[in-house]
């Protein structure tokens, strides 16, 4: 937990750690695999680690949007109550309401970001 309480995000060396382990656990299903593909975490040049970790990261943000869902009534209850708290009008305090609102704002850019991504790999997969 973070020094608010929360739970931090999943630590990028573990998602690039499972990525690797993924890939080694596919590479030794192959026929003739190379040795370099076998090489175990701890023994990879940093750039190859770089890429595993970027590799979990897109995949676990990739699950989080897409399984992720604050129905659309509730996230309007969320910016009414703050809008009768006074958040968001002229010359009251916004910071609260601003974050509220980007942060909805982003989720909506990922998921149709997500959706573009998925309808290019379906079409590209036919």
């Amino acid at each position: 937990m973070d020094e608010c309480g929360s739970t931090r995000r999943t630590d990028r060396e573990a998602l690039g750690r499972l990525v690797r382990e993924t890939w080694i656990a596919w590479v030794q299903e192959q026929p003739e695999p190379k040795s370099s593909w076998l090489l175990p975490w701890e023994e990879l040049a940093e750039p190859d680690r770089e890429v595993d970790r970027r590799i979990g990261e897109a995949v676990r943000d990739y699950v989080l949007v897409t399984t992720s869902y604050v129905p659309q009534d509730v996230a309007l209850d969320c910016l009414r109550r703050l809008e009768a708290a006074g958040y968001g009008k002229p010359g009251q305090p916004n910071t609260l309401y601003a974050m509220v609102f980007a942060a909805c704002a982003e989720v909506e850019r990922l998921r149709e970001q997500t959706a573009r991504v998925g309808g290019a790999v379906k079409a590209s997969e036919k």
